[in-house]
């Protein structure tokens, strides 16, 4: 559901306001048209059309004048610098937010049990420019800020903002300066030439870029497909995947379970941890992985930034959320030991990992009446309950009290939608001591932990 990219601009003083999804100028429509002209996006499931970059037209919806699209910039931005964020960010606090929706959650019974990563992990989006291409990119940003940001190895910092810091265009330029280093031969093949172009890459590559820079890292592959055992097929499924995530997120002793009334106050439901957040990548798309929830039936649904889904809360939200709560936007929480590794059922793979790069999104549609018609935003008493519980809106007038249980709603993948492919890959950052030269060297070569 749109949240404030139908209610107004992000900054009063601005007179502009460009369409979230192609950067076409809606300054000069209605809210009903601009709610219209959102739809043009919305309503097709294809993930052709959430990709292509310009809009159907309409002589209804469109206005006259020359639509003005959006330039490149390509600004990297962490929680440390004294400069606001770019408009494609929302800054450290949004993990808090999460973490407060699912405590309510909690509290209404419909959730179990859930846990999250480090709170400065910052939520970056694709801009028009990258929109076709970029979500591998702006996944390796969004790792980067957290790492940047982390108490645990200082000595990261340094490795990654010099001599070149991150941006997309940079990662190009990280990624070539590992091939001629005699890394990742078989991606060199592949791609040829990077820099400059609109080019996919993978976690793979992102893997590259890290180890190259001496940040230890590591791929997991997970190959969800039915197998033959003798004349029966087992089917896998998504428990492998999912279960490898819970025990990733889950700080050691979290589950077990309390002998008496004061150990069972030291059992948080809803845990705080300082683990990095994962990239999860499958043949299509990407996203970075904040963390985990277990609903009341027992099913377990990831929590995910997308840098594929602009309309999931606006910079202008989540400070507006935050101040509400009276959270600092640069806050920062290193909550318990480091779990290890998941390490059962593993094995090391020294194959050369096959690319996965390709876009694809999903994006929810805007609230129809009983008709089928667009409910125009208007009127606030017939917004949905999601959105008018949910985030504040700008320009109203008055604040909403927001729903934070759902805004976490925002950010869930499903078992279901995970079914949907049947391979997927996972970066993750252990964050122990940067890597020796020696063991830089040692990784020349593409390898992966293998789950069975």
């Amino acid at each position: 559901m749109l949240s404030n990219a139908l209610a107004g601009n992000d900054t009063d003083e601005s007179a502009s306001f460009l369409c979230a999804f192609c950067s076409a100028e809606l300054c000069s429509l209605s809210i009903a048209q601009r709610e219209a002209h959102y739809d043009l996006h919305l309503n097709d499931d294809s993930a052709e059309l959430h990709e292509a970059l310009p809009v159907k037209s309409s002589p209804n919806i469109l206005p006259k004048k020359k639509l003005r699209w959006g330039k490149q910039s390509d600004t990297f931005w962490y929680a440390g610098l004294d400069t606001p964020p770019p408009r494609n960010y929302v800054p450290a606090g949004l993990i808090h937010v999460l973490r407060k929706g699912l405590a309510k959650g909690h509290n209404r019974g419909n959730i179990r049990r859930a846990a999250l990563c480090v709170e400065n992990a910052v939520l970056i989006h694709r801009e028009v420019w990258d929109a076709q291409w970029g979500c591998g990119y702006r996944n390796f940003l969004m790792a980067c800020a957290t790492l940047m940001n982390q108490k645990q190895q200082l000595g990261y910092f340094s490795l990654l903002d010099s001599p070149i810091p991150p941006s997309v265009r940079n990662l190009q330029t990280w990624i070539e300066s590992a091939w001629e280093e005699g890394f990742d031969a078989e991606g060199k093949k592949d791609l040829k030439e990077l820099i400059g172009t609109r080019k996919w890459i993978g976690t793979a590559d992102i893997w590259v870029a890290f180890v190259s820079r001496r940040i230890p890292a590591q791929l997991v592959d997970f190959d969800l497909q039915n197998k033959s055992e003798g004349m029966e097929i087992q089917a896998i499924g998504t428990d492998a995947l999912i279960d490898w995530v819970v025990e990733y997120f889950t700080p050691k002793g979290s589950q077990e379970k309390a002998t008496n009334a004061f150990d069972s106050l030291k059992v948080s439901s809803i845990m705080s941890t300082n683990k990095m957040p994962l990239i999860l990548q499958h043949a299509g798309h990407s996203r970075t992985v904040v963390g985990y929830e277990i609903d009341k039936k027992g099913a377990t649904n990831l929590l995910i930034f997308d840098p594929a889904l602009v309309c999931q809360i606006s910079c202008s939200s989540a400070r507006s959320v935050l101040l509400s709560l009276s959270f600092p936007l640069t806050a920062n929480s290193n909550i318990g030991a480091i779990p290890t590794a998941p390490a059962k059922n593993q094995m090391e793979n020294s194959h050369i990992l096959k690319r996965k790069r390709s876009m694809d999104s999903s994006l929810n549609k805007p609230t129809v009446d009983e008709n089928g018609k667009i409910i125009p935003s208007e009127s606030p008493a017939r917004f949905s309950t999601s959105v008018k519980n949910s985030l504040s809106k700008v320009g109203v007038g008055r604040k909403i009290d927001p729903d934070l249980y759902e805004i976490v709603k925002k950010f869930r993948l499903e078992p279901k939608k995970l079914q949907k492919k049947k391979q997927y890959q996972i970066l993750y950052f252990p964050v122990t001591a940067p890597l020796s030269e020696t063991e830089r060297k040692q990784k020349r070569q593409v390898t992966s932990i293998k789950i069975t």
